[in-house]
């Protein structure tokens, strides 16, 4: 891999957004459109509209997350703010009015995910598995030990490790 393409620090910042990702995923399928939910259309057609609804509902609830969450008087990272709050205040929001939506409510709303700040999310690493045989990954084994846990950032362990490693060879 070509280091000015991809410089190290810019792929180690990459790796914890990998797990946003995998909670976006599971944002979408778990909380907002529920385990147990089937799409009810009968036509290829109306499954993707129904899809794209749930896409473009949640891309509306992270960008009021992203709202409220810079412009706090101390601006947080959005990814702190519960998406499940979010949810419940929206869904509140939309059975509690009327017709009309005043432009004060979203400020309401927003107010509302401030009162549900979580923790910074701790430091993870995993191994890719799968749960069938036929993958390049290992095949998921409840019982087979997992990989320690990190310490530090990514980009805090490049540091550390641009700092003690050697010089390379001219």
């Amino acid at each position: 891999m070509d280091p000015t393409a991809a410089p190290a620090a810019e792929l180690a910042a990459l790796y914890g957004e990998r797990w946003e990702v995998e909670n976006t995923l599971a944002e979408l399928k778990t909380t907002q459109i529920g385990t147990r939910t089937v799409m009810p259309s009968k036509s290829p057609d109306l499954v993707f509209q129904e899809i794209y609804a749930h896409l473009v509902l949640y891309t509306g609830l992270r960008l009021l997350m992203h709202r409220a969450a810079v412009s706090r008087s101390e601006p947080l990272d959005p990814d702190r703010l519960s998406f499940a709050a979010a949810l419940r205040a929206a869904r509140r929001s939309i059975t509690s009015l009327n017709r009309d939506f005043p432009p004060q409510h979203l400020s309401t709303v927003a107010g509302e995910l401030e009162e549900e700040i979580n923790p910074p999310r701790r430091l993870r690493a995993a191994i890719g598995q799968a749960k069938r045989k036929m993958s390049r990954f290992l095949s998921w084994n409840p019982d087979r030990p997992r990989p320690p846990q990190p310490t530090r950032r990514p980009a805090e362990t490049l540091q550390v490790i641009a700092a003690v490693a050697p010089p390379p060879d001219p």
